[in-house]
């Protein structure tokens, strides 16, 4: 055990710098998962499935919309950037905060809008029954879901084997895809409210 110690301490001793440089840069797994998210909601946007730019998302919150959402909730005006800083009014949040968290999906709305747009949004929480909304309001998440391949085990067991990778992103495409008709099917009640 004592060689072994040593053997290690020459090792790190003469490569102090590029190791260093590795563990500080070593991706996590809820990193992982992020790029896994980035490659199948691309994947499904390519599909039409929904619309996707990984470039308003993060780490931790990846977003996508839906066109029919899209088509009752339009773009908001280029002087208006929406909380995104993407002139949307809204968006699914798959939340990858923390391995007990990660793969939940809530429907995210902005206050970050012209008063009109303020109103109406107001109006669609009232039909859902959303009274509590503060007169300053800046966000307000709906509908919860979850996608049923994502659990705490899963991404603690996480690996980023390239042989492995093309199935972990065909596997959670999959399981996105099923998520998403359970949330079409919210979003048709959401428009129904929102047109009512």
């Amino acid at each position: 055990m004592k060689n072994y110690k040593k053997i290690c301490q020459r090792i790190y001793s003469e490569h102090k710098e590029a190791l260093d440089l590795i563990f500080e840069n070593r991706p996590d797994n809820l990193t992982i998962m992020n790029e896994l998210y980035v490659e199948a909601l691309t994947e499904l946007a390519k599909e039409g499935k929904v619309l996707f730019d990984p470039s308003f998302s993060g780490k931790t919150l990846i977003r996508f919309e839906l066109e029919e959402l899209t088509n009752v909730f339009p773009k908001l005006p280029e002087d208006q950037p929406g909380g995104w800083g993407c002139h949307k009014p809204y968006a699914f949040e798959i939340n990858n905060k923390s391995e007990q968290t990660s793969g939940k999906i809530k429907l995210a709305f902005t206050g970050d809008v012209d008063l009109e747009r303020r109103k109406e949004l107001e109006d669609f929480f009232k039909k859902q029954g959303i009274e509590n909304l503060k007169p300053n309001w800046r966000w307000k998440s709906i509908g919860g879901w979850k996608i049923k391949s994502v659990s705490k085990k899963f991404i603690e067991n996480l690996t980023i084997e390239e042989e492995n990778r093309d199935n972990l992103i065909k596997d959670l495409k999959a399981s996105i895809s099923k998520t998403l008709d359970d949330i079409y099917k919210d979003v048709s009640t959401y428009i129904e409210l929102k047109n009512s």
